[in-house]
């Protein structure tokens, strides 16, 4: 069996430093990107089989060499290919052919894994959500009108000096006056996680984020950017209706799902807990984030929008374009709500950045 294991997989990295191997030192920025892309998925191969994530780094490596030749996808000849991209009005928006060679090999490794004992099925079983990339159901993005209670951007003259502008202790009132608590149609905004950059004003970006939550679970007030939402790891439309909280007893009335790997923004869905709703005794739509009441009334509904892309803000016709997602609830559920468990309170944070720089996932919320 041992030698039939590549090589790569013998290099101790507890005891050397991986800047003395050769293959290292000569795709080092290589690996960084592949390091940057799985790295969940890297340090959980290496939980099970017992390897230093090092040794999966050099072995995509060499594997990324074999599939095609190194030439092709240095840095270097990516650079040229942006150039060229560049004179003729195009972009090449990110290391693609890289990080598409990367996930081949990410598989490729898997199966030798398995082949070699390492990986058994049970194993893939649990690597499975790992590797989700997108939800067939929620990949598609059309581009429509903002709906009327998100807000734009408000840019002071003073915003525009500062390199960054810290969270929402520095944010004005007005600013929070931007999160709304109703929606439309005598709804009421239950959550709201919204994005916006203004390509005008100093390529301003903001980060809002809204929530209800019961009075009694004020105390609870989240301390990262990270966990203002109660979350969820790369959840399915289909299997929204079982997303429960780790805790079974959690009273958080939203909850955020978040893919390792992006690909779609529509994928980091908000929605009502389902616990909240199936002890409301309402009614969950298999095939989405509504809720109905005993009359088959909507009362409860998730809406992503999206008025431009984002990510290319400064290919927009706009001066500022937005994307999110909102919760929704109707007013008279919202007082059942209110009736069974006690009167709710809204947190609200909201955050700018200059040129599209979003918040780390550990930075510090320090005012309500």
């Amino acid at each position: 069996m041992e030698d039939k294991i590549p090589e790569a997989y013998f290099h101790d990295f507890e005891k050397i430093d991986f800047m003395t191997i050769d293959e290292f030192r000569e795709g080092y920025f290589e690996i960084e990107l592949i390091r940057k892309l799985f790295n969940v998925n890297i340090l959980a191969l290496s939980e099970v089989t017992g390897f230093h994530p090092m040794n999966f780094y050099l072995r995509i490596f060499q594997i990324m060499k074999n599939l095609e030749p190194y030439e092709n996808w240095t840095s270097e000849s990516e650079e040229k290919h942006r150039k060229l991209l560049v004179s003729t009005g195009l972009r090449l928006r990110s290391n693609r052919k890289k990080a598409i060679l990367a996930h081949k090999s990410l598989f490729h490794i898997i199966s030798e894994l398995c082949d070699l004992g390492f990986l058994r099925n049970w194993d893939l079983e649990e690597f499975e959500i790992l590797f989700r990339k997108h939800d067939p159901q929620l990949y598609y993005i059309e581009i429509d009108e903002r709906p009327n209670y998100i807000n734009k951007t408000k840019i002071s003259e003073s915003e525009k000096t500062y390199s960054r502008i810290e969270n929402a202790t520095l944010v004005s009132k007005e600013d929070f006056e931007n999160i709304h608590f109703f929606g439309s149609n005598n709804s009421i905004i239950l959550g709201e996680d919204t994005t916006l950059v203004n390509s005008v004003d100093g390529n301003i970006s903001e980060i809002r984020r809204s929530k209800l939550v019961f009075k009694k679970l004020a105390g609870k007030f989240p301390k990262t950017y990270n966990d203002f939402f109660e979350k969820h790891v790369s959840k399915l439309i289909e299997e929204y209706s079982k997303s429960y909280p780790m805790d079974d007893n959690c009273k958080e009335l939203i909850i955020k799902n978040e893919f390792y790997e992006v690909f779609s923004p529509k994928t980091d869905w908000l929605a009502l807990n389902p616990i909240i709703g199936y002890e409301m005794g309402w009614n969950v739509n298999q095939t989405g984030f509504s809720w109905t009441d005993e009359n088959s009334e909507r009362i409860v509904e998730s809406v992503f929008w999206s008025d431009g892309l984002v990510e290319d803000y400064n290919l927009s016709y706009k001066n500022e374009v937005g994307q999110g997602w909102v919760v929704l609830i109707h007013e008279s559920a919202l007082n059942e709500l209110i009736k069974k468990y006690g009167p709710v309170i809204q947190i609200r944070y909201i955050s700018k950045y200059l040129n599209n720089e979003f918040p780390e996932d550990n930075e510090k919320i320090t005012s309500k």
